[in-house]
C-alpha cells in the first residue's frame, strides 16, 4: 500500500511538473510575439528558438556522454551576459516598400549589459548617444544597432540605401501587426527556422540527427519553366550536379560587367531556351604555360617558358538555344575567343567552347553526346563534398563535416515545391550541434 501511495505520489509530481513546463512554454511562445512584428512587416523570418532546444534536449537523452563531455568544455569559457531576452522565437522581418533590409526587434534585461556586449562584438565602430537611443553602425553601415533602455532594433541593409528613419520608427513608434490571420498562420508554423510569406508561400529548415531538411512551396512570379521536362544524366562520377529547366521572366537585366567584361544578359536570355547543366566530374590533364626569367651569359634578363600538366576538374558546363546567335554573341564581347572561354575571365581552368544542334558547350572534356532524361523535378543540385574536396585539393574543416546535399525542385501549378537534405557524417548527433562544435 505505502508503495502505490508512493508511486501516486511521483506520478502526481511528474504531472504537477510537466504541465508546469507546459505552462512556461506556453507563456515564452505568448510573449515571443508582442512587440517584435510590425503591422508593415511583409517577409517574415521565424526562428524557433524553443523548438530548436527541445530537438536538442531529445538528442542530449540519446547521447549523453557526448553532451557531458560538451558542457565540461563550455563551463571552461567564460560567459559573456548579452543583455537580452533569449526568447521562444526570434523574428527578422522586412518592410513593405523596402524589401532590401531585414529588421529585428530585442527585449533588453539590462542595456548596460546589451551595450558592452554591442562594444566586444562591433570593435572599432563607436556608439553615438542621442535623448531617446544609442546606435552604432558596422560593415560600411550595412549593420545598423540602436537601442534604448527596453529594446534594441538591429536592421542589415543588402544595399546601401539608408534605413535610419524605419529602424528608428520601430523602436520609438512601434506598431504591432493586426493581420490577425497572418499571425494565426504564422504561430501554425512548427519548423525550426521558416521564411515565411503566408501559409501558402513559405520555405522550412529543420535541424534533424545527421541532417538539415529543407521544404517549402513559393509563388512561382519569377521563372518560366520549360515545357520539354529532359533534364542531361548525371555522370557516375558526378560530384556537383546543377539542372534547371527555366529561365527568368524578367528579361530587363541589361548588360553585366564583370572583369571590365560586358555581358549581354538581356540578348543572352532571348537566344536561350531554358536549360542549363553544369557538372563536375572526376579530374581530366590540363597543361599550362608557366612564364620563368633567367640571365644569360651577357646577364641580359630572358623569358623562359615550361609546359606544366596537372589534375583539373573535369567540367562542363551545356545551354540549351540557338547556337549560332550565342556564339556570335559571345565572340562580339570576347567571353570566347578562338573558341575558348576567355581565360581573362576564368583563368583557373582551360574551357573549349563547343556547339551541338540546340546547344552550346563550354568544357575541357572531348565533345560527346549527351544523353537526356524525362523527370517530374525542373531543378536538382547534388553535391558530394567528399569527392569535391579530394579532387579540388581543398581542406576546409567546415564541408569535411558534410556528407552531402541534394534539393529538387517540381513546378506545381502556380507554385515551386521544394525539398532538399543536407546529410552530414555523424548521423546520430543533432545536425546544428555537430556543425557548430
Amino acid at each position: 500500500m505505502k508503495l502505490k501511495k508512493i508511486l501516486k505520489r511521483v506520478v502526481l509530481i511528474i504531472s504537477i511538473l510537466l504541465f508546469l513546463f507546459w505552462g512556461i512554454l506556453k507563456y515564452r511562445e505568448y510573449q515571443s510575439y508582442k512587440n517584435t512584428i510590425p503591422a508593415n512587416a511583409d517577409l517574415i523570418v521565424k526562428i524557433s528558438t524553443d523548438n530548436i532546444l527541445s530537438t536538442i534536449a531529445w538528442n542530449a537523452i540519446k547521447n549523453p556522454l557526448y553532451y557531458l563531455s560538451r558542457s565540461k568544455k563550455k563551463d571552461a569559457i567564460k560567459k559573456t551576459k548579452r543583455g537580452f531576452q533569449i526568447p521562444a522565437n526570434f523574428f527578422a522581418f522586412n518592410l513593405k516598400g523596402d524589401k532590401n533590409t531585414f529588421y529585428t526587434i530585442l527585449k533588453l534585461k539590462d542595456s548596460s549589459n546589451f551595450r558592452k556586449f554591442v562594444q566586444k562584438k562591433i570593435g572599432d565602430s563607436e556608439l553615438s548617444k542621442t535623448e531617446n537611443f544609442d546606435s552604432v553602425s558596422a560593415l560600411n553601415n550595412k549593420l545598423t544597432i540602436i537601442f534604448n533602455d527596453k529594446k534594441a532594433v538591429v536592421a542589415y541593409q543588402l544595399n546601401n540605401k539608408n534605413s535610419m528613419l524605419s529602424i528608428e520608427k520601430l523602436l520609438t513608434d512601434f506598431t504591432q501587426i493586426d493581420d490577425k490571420e497572418k499571425l494565426s498562420d504564422l504561430k501554425k508554423i512548427k519548423s525550426h527556422i521558416s521564411i515565411f510569406k503566408d501559409l501558402e508561400n513559405h520555405v522550412d529548415l529543420n535541424f534533424n540527427d545527421g541532417k538539415i531538411n529543407l521544404q517549402g512551396e513559393i509563388y512561382n512570379n519569377f521563372l518560366q519553366i520549360t515545357d520539354d521536362m529532359k533534364m542531361a544524366t548525371k555522370s557516375d562520377s558526378s560530384y556537383l550536379y546543377f539542372s534547371m529547366l527555366g529561365k527568368p521572366l524578367k528579361n530587363d537585366f541589361g548588360n553585366i560587367t564583370l572583369k571590365n567584361f560586358s555581358f549581354p544578359i538581356d540578348s543572352i536570355l532571348k537566344n536561350y531556351s531554358g536549360s542549363t547543366t553544369l557538372q563536375l566530374s572526376g579530374t581530366t590533364k590540363q597543361s599550362d604555360t608557366i612564364i620563368t626569367y633567367e640571365y644569360d651569359d651577357d646577364f641580359e634578363k630572358v623569358e623562359v617558358k615550361s609546359v606544366e600538366e596537372k589534375n583539373v576538374p573535369s567540367i562542363n558546363i551545356i545551354l540549351s538555344g540557338k547556337t549560332l546567335t550565342l556564339k556570335r554573341l559571345f565572340e562580339q564581347h570576347q567571353i570566347i575567343t578562338d573558341n575558348k572561354l576567355n581565360n581573362k575571365i576564368f583563368p583557373l581552368y582551360q574551357l573549349n567552347f563547343k556547339t551541338d544542334s540546340n546547344i552550346v558547350e563550354f568544357s575541357n572534356l572531348p565533345l560527346s553526346k549527351h544523353n537526356y532524361i524525362n523527370t517530374e523535378h525542373f531543378a536538382e543540385l547534388s553535391i558530394y563534398f567528399s569527392n569535391l574536396l579530394n579532387h579540388n585539393n581543398l581542406s576546409i574543416s567546415y564541408l569535411q563535416k558534410l556528407n552531402d546535399l541534394k534539393i529538387k525542385a517540381y513546378n506545381k501549378k502556380e507554385k515551386i515545391v521544394v525539398n532538399g537534405t543536407l546529410a552530414l557524417k555523424n548521423t546520430s548527433l543533432n545536425s546544428i550541434i555537430y556543425l557548430l562544435d
